[in-house]
């Protein structure tokens, strides 16, 4: 599984060359995965060109346009995040699942 986020802003600092290695590189039997706010033509290109049959979700605020997604979200304090984090992994227990973090060291 192969997961880019923020493939829009990885293009404008310079990456493509990057991302086209890591995706030619990877093994053909894959899920991949591009999250970007925007789709600019070369989003879209690296999607024909690296993806199988691939499927865009729009996201509109406040408006839930995918009925099988559920999506939760809870508000903690910074402190508290990666402990909460941890203990609704252990009860959930979830097949799979995406995590994202706003810095590096997250």
């Amino acid at each position: 599984m192969i997961v880019l986020d923020e493939a829009d802003e990885m293009l404008n600092m310079g990456f493509i060359e990057d991302i086209e290695f890591i995706l030619s590189n990877a093994p053909k039997e894959r899920q991949t995965l591009l999250f970007s706010a925007t789709m600019p033509k070369p989003i879209l290109e690296l999607t024909q060109k690296y993806q199988k049959e691939p499927k865009m979700v729009k996201i509109v605020q406040k408006e839930l346009t995918v009925p099988t997604i559920e999506q939760t979200y809870i508000e903690v304090r910074e402190a508290d995040k990666i402990e909460v984090l941890s203990r609704l992994l252990d009860i959930h227990n979830p097949k799979l699942s995406l995590v994202f973090c706003n810095t590096k060291r997250r």
